[in-house]
């Protein structure tokens, strides 16, 4: 379901195609101000319903990408913020002491969902996905030391273990709190595309640590021998250190019985999504496509300034494109 921000990129496709960072629509417009080039004068002069409308949308055109450019880095830099926030100790030390502003957030996330939800989710994942692959290059690395000051016997004691098992447990519950903060502005998003599939971004990040952290082949054949470890804590005769012991380990077990019940979930969250793929490739399959700006075109109707692209027998639904990406639609 990853798909990098290189697959933005289509024509018509990605909401902030054509929008460089940091400048304007003038700036954007190949410079013709600045040759000093005059605009047609049926263009500007009449009054006509046709030509009044083609510039409207002509202005609009102009201006939605770098609005939506402007809304996706906010949305993005208070999502980043959020994941960094609720990191444990291991993550870089990095100055995020921002308040997520959650209506100001919901209110951008909204407007994005209604230009092109299937883009929005895909970026969102993204974000999710680079913090979970931090998070695991981190404990990787914290398995590594620990492993380069092994005890003489050449196991793991039970202090060491309790260590790892402890941070690998911060990780998941800080990441599990980052996606409850972010799925507060994402009601949208998830109540009118992804329910459909049975998909919340809790899942989707629980989804992730399992597939990417979780099921990490090294942190898998070193886990065995650290729960050991964990159990021969337990029997130990100082009484606080047994109890210390006997609560991570149930903390353990219940996170592991967790990760493996969102496993299967996931499977069955696919297996809708793949169904779903598999209708929409059969209704184009019949010449017709579920974009309600297609229907309205076939009606003699235009919604959006895209039309050119429908005209010329292309639609420019994002689902269209998840499509042929074999990717999650919206």
């Amino acid at each position: 379901m990853a798909c990098s921000e290189q697959c933005y990129g289509r024509q018509g496709q990605d909401f902030l195609l054509h929008s460089p960072l940091g400048g304007s629509p003038a700036e954007a417009g190949g410079g013709r101000l600045a040759l000093g080039a005059q605009p047609l004068p049926s263009d500007t002069s009449c009054a006509c319903e046709a030509c009044s409308e083609r510039r409207e949308i002509s202005a609009e055109t102009d201006r939605e990408p770098q609005q939506l450019q402007n809304y996706w880095s906010e949305v993005r830099y208070m999502v980043r913020c959020i994941y960094r926030q609720a990191g444990t100790p291991l993550a870089d030390d990095q100055d995020q002491s921002l308040v997520p502003d959650k209506e100001g957030v919901k209110e951008l996330v909204d407007r994005l969902c209604e230009r092109d939800p299937y883009q929005l989710y895909q970026r969102l994942e993204q974000q999710a996905r680079e913090y979970v692959l931090e998070m695991k290059v981190r404990l990787l690395r914290q398995l590594s030391a620990a492993a380069r000051v092994r005890a003489p016997s050449g196991l793991q004691g039970p202090p060491q273990a309790h260590q790892f098992i402890s941070l690998l447990l911060e990780e998941y519950g800080a990441l599990c709190q980052a996606a409850r903060t972010i799925s507060t502005f994402l009601g949208t998003l998830e109540n009118e595309h992804l329910k459909k599939f049975q998909v919340t971004w809790e899942l989707h990040n629980k989804h992730l640590f399992e597939n990417l952290v979780f099921s990490e082949p090294l942190l898998q054949s070193n886990l065995p021998a650290l729960v050991s470890q964990i159990r021969l804590g337990t029997t130990t005769h100082d009484t606080c250190s047994e109890d210390a012991y006997s609560t991570l380990l149930q903390r353990y077990q219940r996170s592991e019985e967790e990760l493996r019940r969102v496993a299967a979930e996931w499977l069955e969250c696919q297996k809708r999504i793949d169904a779903y793929v598999d209708e929409q490739y059969t209704a184009l399959s019949h010449g017709t496509c579920p974009c309600p700006r297609y229907t309205a075109l076939s009606h003699g109707t235009c919604p959006c300034p895209r039309y050119t692209a429908l005209s010329h027998g292309t639609c420019p639904c994002p689902r269209d494109t998840a499509l042929s990406r074999g990717g999650l639609p919206y």
